[in-house]
């Protein structure tokens, strides 16, 4: 994905803008399990941002102060949007590994907004889930996050 790549190398607002150009193209043409990739990735993207707990290079922030500046406040929002229609499709495929890694990312959400208890509903779920199908480093992440506050 071009859109990955581009964020991957600090080019924040352009892989984001091709990223959503893909999804609405897919959702035009009825591709739902691109719609959902894309909508997983952008909610991957913005849980990152909205959890801040992994700082970017110095140069990577200055590149792109003007999407930070407007991104950061709209993080959580936009990843629990993106991550819940993702959700939504992967539980009608009934993709065990794509469930569990969303339900991942919306738990880091809530646990960063301290609603612990529906942190660890999302947690359990998603460590149920990844066990079943030998998802091992996600079962190691979800077993990390839930230790440490």
């Amino acid at each position: 994905m071009v859109g990955v790549a581009k964020i991957l190398t600090g080019e924040m607002a352009a892989g984001e803008k091709r990223i959503t150009d893909t999804a609405d193209t897919c959702r035009q043409l009825g591709i739902a399990n691109v719609v959902a990739t894309c909508g997983f990735v952008l909610g991957d993207v913005y849980t990152r941002i909205a959890a801040g707990d992994e700082k970017p290079p110095l140069r990577v922030i200055l590149k792109n102060l003007g999407y930070m500046l407007r991104t950061v406040p709209v993080a959580h929002a936009k990843a629990v949007r993106h991550l819940t229609a993702a959700l939504e499709y992967y539980r009608t495929i009934s993709a065990p590994s794509f469930i569990a890694s969303t339900l991942f990312n919306l738990g880091l959400l809530d646990k960063k907004k301290k609603r612990m208890d529906a942190a660890n509903a999302k947690f359990d779920e998603a460590r149920e889930l990844a066990a079943s199908v030998d998802f091992q480093p996600l079962v190691e992440m979800i077993d990390e996050a839930k230790r440490v506050d």
